[in-house]
């Protein structure tokens, strides 16, 4: 295993080791039941660190390292960093939710990051983006290792249900309730598939919506990939709702640890005022709860004074109609090792509309 000590070169401004016996090390060969034990101590649901999710980004042609921060041998912290290739040349490092950390120490948690970002320099990226778990980090703490605030890549938001309430549905907000019982009485049927056929459905209905709404997709492979890392676990799943023979709406759960995440939806033009998204979502989050989900994350909304936040915000307040418990995520942070790819990349992205994280979260 490549290791790195507390007596790497480093710049002058690092925060220092807490202790001596700290090092970094490669966690390539980590038995998967090893790493996700620790992320469910100490980040339990986090699926962007999750060991599947390596594997996803993986097959679909990412690089993806793992690291652990290690004091007398025992993990201490975790970091799964996705290297993925950019078309016009260079490439990028994202540690998404991350580091996981087995306190809450900034000073640590920061020495941790910065050797990451040696290693992300050593392996040739342009720069890397982290998105951490632990908040109140001063901004002057990230500026002495050379990041910089930068726009975030996951939802800077989300909305958690808590599926432990007796009467899930006394939860939501009047509306949401009205159209769930609407949806019930037009005999809206739904249903749960771990089947990969339905993906055919699935992506139709996507499509269906990014011509409604104008907003963009993966492509098929994307899901197909997905649906094929998660399925021998029986972790992802197809909800489906259906009138007579129609396919009104479908979406896709991902189960992680006690969590069960909303990724993507789409819903046809047909029968609309059947309201059959909201009974879905009702449906999802009861199967959800069958299975022994505790939470269920719609994944983003956009509140007031994100970028996205007017044009989003019926698919917002979908989402907030069922209520639950609003999370902030700590802000973005970037280095850039490399400044011209990055140009060039920033030059491109203010000549066209970039597709967000909200083109594939629809209500």
């Amino acid at each position: 295993m490549e290791t790195f000590t507390a007596e790497v070169p480093v710049p002058r401004k690092r925060p220092p080791a807490s202790n001596p016996k700290f090092t970094i090390t490669s966690l390539s060969s980590i038995d998967r039941e090893v790493w996700d034990d620790f992320i469910a101590l100490h980040s339990p649901g986090n699926l962007l660190q999750s060991y599947a999710w390596g594997d996803f980004k993986h097959l679909m042609g990412d690089t993806v390292l793992r690291y652990g921060l290690l004091y007398q041998q025992e993990i201490v912290g975790a970091a799964q960093i996705v290297i993925h290739k950019r078309l016009l040349g260079g490439s990028t490092a994202s540690l998404a939710r991350g580091p996981v950390m087995a306190g809450t120490t900034p000073k640590l948690m920061l020495y941790f990051v910065e050797h990451l970002s040696q290693i992300c320099h050593a392996s040739l990226t342009t720069d890397l983006i982290v998105e951490p778990l632990l908040p109140d980090v001063p901004v002057a703490a990230w500026a002495q290792l050379g990041f910089r605030p930068t726009s975030p890549v996951q939802p800077g938001h989300t909305t958690q249900i808590d599926l432990n309430a007796s009467d899930l549905m006394a939860t939501f907000k009047p509306k949401t309730r009205y159209n769930i019982r609407l949806a019930e009485k037009k005999e809206v049927q739904i249903s749960a598939s771990t089947e990969k056929k339905g993906l055919e459905e699935l992506y139709r209905l996507l499509m269906v919506t990014a011509g409604r709404q104008g907003v963009s997709f993966y492509p098929l492979d994307y899901y197909q990939t997905l649906f094929d890392t998660f399925s021998p676990t029986g972790d992802i799943v197809i909800m489906t709702a259906r009138h007579e023979d129609d396919i009104l709406a479908s979406l896709l759960l991902v189960f992680y640890q006690n969590t069960a995440f909303y990724l993507f939806g789409g819903t046809d033009d047909l029968k609309r005022e059947y309201m059959a998204n909201y009974l879905l979502h009702y449906g999802a989050m009861k199967f959800a709860r069958e299975k022994g989900a505790q939470r269920y994350d719609f994944w983003g909304v956009a509140l007031p004074g994100d970028p996205l936040a007017e044009k989003w915000a019926g698919i917002t307040r979908f989402k907030l109609g069922f209520s639950g418990s609003l999370v902030q995520y700590p802000s973005a942070w970037r280095r850039i090792y490399h400044p011209f790819w990055p140009r060039v990349r920033s030059l491109l992205s203010a000549l066209r509309t970039i597709p967000s994280f909200f083109h594939r979260h629809t209500a």
